[in-house]
């Protein structure tokens, strides 16, 4: 059975629902469409220039395609019309896999379970690279570089290595850091730079021991997140509030817990106080039901 393209039908449904006979269409598949456009413009699932290239005119032919690319400055190798058919053909093999067949019609339904699955794909997808270096730093890589594996593993069997490892995302670190007053934390790196003891001065350096002491006490995932959560709330008043960002901010408190990064996410959206504390209000009310 024949496919359209997933970049074909892209380009129709941006006519069809961002055009101006698709002013009716509901907010929820208007945002979404975009953020979904935005996604593939931008085409950061891929290290290929190609791949790129092909996204980021993705309402071109192939013809319209070649014709670009061979226009160039500075190419170095000309392509065919039907090197971009089949070229296009990969991506769009890729997007549907991602996104899965049915997106389309999640729009042209107005299905809202299926436009949420998509948000939440799209949530992750636009926060986190591809890359295992942009996850977690150097010295949690080089520990397990050299360990063998007998078998591969079900995602499913690596969720408790998951939750373990997840405060030790760099975008959790930065979205700390960020919070966080830089002078006070340079001075911590310093004093903990030092030597527990000075042996010319035989004295013990007290304040690393005192923040030794500090550091070993392991704060309460929870209550951490919803303390930064509410820190973010405090920053974010100058917006409008919407229906739609308290039910993201819903979804990140049920779904992604600590994965995320908060003020990324609040910078993208626009999220104002009033969602935020809607949104905690309303996790709080459903995990006291339960």
């Amino acid at each position: 059975m024949y496919q359209p393209s997933f970049l074909q039908q892209l380009a129709g449904l941006e006519t069809l629902i961002l055009g101006k006979e698709g002013t009716w269409r509901s907010l929820h598949a208007r945002r979404t469409l975009l953020d979904l456009i935005s996604f593939v413009e931008n085409a950061s699932f891929t290290h290929s220039d190609h791949t790129k290239f092909i996204c980021s005119n993705f309402r071109l032919s192939p013809s319209e395609l070649q014709e670009r690319w061979n226009n160039r400055e500075g190419i170095d190798m000309p392509k065919s019309e039907e090197a971009f058919r089949s070229q296009i053909s990969t991506v769009s093999k890729c997007l549907y896999q991602i996104f899965s067949s049915d997106v389309f019609n999640y729009f042209i339904s107005d299905n809202e379970a299926g436009l949420s699955k998509i948000d939440l794909l799209l949530d992750t997808l636009t926060i986190y690279q591809s890359n295992i270096h942009d996850y977690y730093c150097s010295e949690i890589l080089d520990s397990v570089k050299d360990q063998l594996w007998s078998r591969t593993y079900e995602t499913a069997e690596l969720l408790p290595e998951i939750e373990a490892l997840s405060p030790y995302l760099k975008s959790e670190i930065w979205d700390v850091l960020d919070e966080l007053n830089e002078e006070k934390v340079s001075y911590l790196f310093h004093v903990l730079k030092q030597p527990l003891t000075f042996n010319k001065r035989r004295e013990t350096n007290m304040q690393k021991l005192e923040i030794l002491q500090e550091l070993s006490k392991k704060p309460v995932k929870q209550d951490l997140f919803m303390e930064r959560l509410k820190h973010i709330a405090v920053h974010t008043n100058d917006y409008p509030q919407q229906t739609d960002n308290v039910k993201r901010v819903e979804r990140l408190l049920k779904v992604y817990y600590q994965f995320q990064s908060l003020q990324q996410l609040v910078d993208q959206w626009k999220v104002s106080n009033k969602d935020i504390q809607e949104a905690v209000n309303n996790y709080l009310r459903q995990t006291t039901e339960c």
